[in-house]
């Protein structure tokens, strides 16, 4: 019995090791876990950074138009070099709608729920947090065009993190996250290419531009209340729209362009962290770079909501 019992002990503890050893061979290495820890904590910033930013210029868009309305009056007549009075009560959104809004949202959601899988990879112990994530950044990615997943990568993410959990955990942590990683990097690519075409200062029918438009629309009949205001009564007329346009060119110029380059940098941090993956020559360089731009892109939306604008 005593010899049976010892049998049976040392034949466990020779199963544990061996099964310690074959989680240690196929999981992640230490600087693979740095590397998906942090792409993924800055990929979920980005997201609610990214759509607070958007927020916030929509609403601006609409508060400029209601102040170029107010001041120029439904006659305001055009000149030489301004932008025709095309403002009417019914679309002070014109350009930057909800439902463009909501596309830009969708976009954002996803990159937020491939942050959160990410982290949930390297992390969560809770296997139902991981799962969640990766539904939801495939469920939203069927609301951004040019973006959704194909039968077979769904079907690749779905199946990879339904498995995790149970013996060899690590092993099987690790497979979900090559499998994630490798089968989203197009959806990631098309999404940040979205983000940096939305939030370019200067691309045609971008955010930028529809801000840049809602700026002139304010500025001119400001500027022109001002220099004909006799009074400080009359001159305070003036005050909002000129302050309007004053904030909304620093976003324009500052806080949008923090919003493209942090998009430009997640690409290229997913990039690294496939070469990672594949064991690839790689550098964490640009995951490390990543998550300072996102750093500075929530700080500028901190202040930006505690100016309440």
């Amino acid at each position: 019995m005593r010899i049976a019992a010892n049998n049976f002990r040392w034949a466990l503890v020779t199963s544990m090791c061996t099964a310690a050893l074959l989680t240690g061979c196929v999981g992640l290495t230490a600087s693979q876990k740095t590397a998906v820890g942090r792409l993924g904590e800055a990929s979920a910033k980005l997201g609610p950074a990214s759509s607070a930013q958007l927020a916030l210029i929509r609403d601006n868009v609409i508060q400029m138009n209601l102040e170029a309305l107010m001041l120029q009056g439904p006659g305001f007549p055009s000149k030489p070099g301004e932008p025709p009075p095309s403002i009417v009560p019914s679309e002070l959104d014109k350009n930057l709608s909800a439902d463009a809004v909501a596309t830009i949202g969708a976009a954002t959601n996803a990159i937020t729920a491939y942050g959160e899988a990410l982290v949930a990879l390297v992390d969560d112990t809770q296997s139902a947090n991981v799962k969640s994530a990766a539904a939801t950044f495939a469920s939203s990615l069927r609301s951004v065009p040019g973006s959704r997943l194909t039968t077979e990568q769904a079907t690749a993410i779905g199946d990879a993190v339904e498995s995790v959990g149970g013996f060899l955990v690590e092993a099987k942590r690790k497979k979900a996250v090559d499998t994630l990683v490798l089968n989203a990097r197009s959806s990631v690519d098309s999404i940040c290419a979205l983000l940096v075409t939305t939030f370019d200062p200067e691309a045609d029918k971008s955010a930028g531009v529809v801000l840049r438009s809602a700026i002139l629309s304010v500025s001119i009949p400001a500027h022109r209340t001002f220099a004909h205001a006799n009074t400080y009564q009359k001159r305070k007329e003036a005050e909002l729209g000129l302050k309007l346009a004053f904030d909304n060119e620093v976003r324009r110029t500052h806080d949008l362009v923090k919003v493209k380059q942090a998009a430009k940098a997640m690409k290229s941090a997913n990039d690294a962290l496939v070469a990672a993956m594949q064991d690839a020559k790689w550098s964490m360089d640009d995951v490390l770079d990543f998550s300072e731009k996102v750093k500075s892109l929530q700080d500028a939306v901190h202040r930006s909501m505690n100016k309440g604008s």
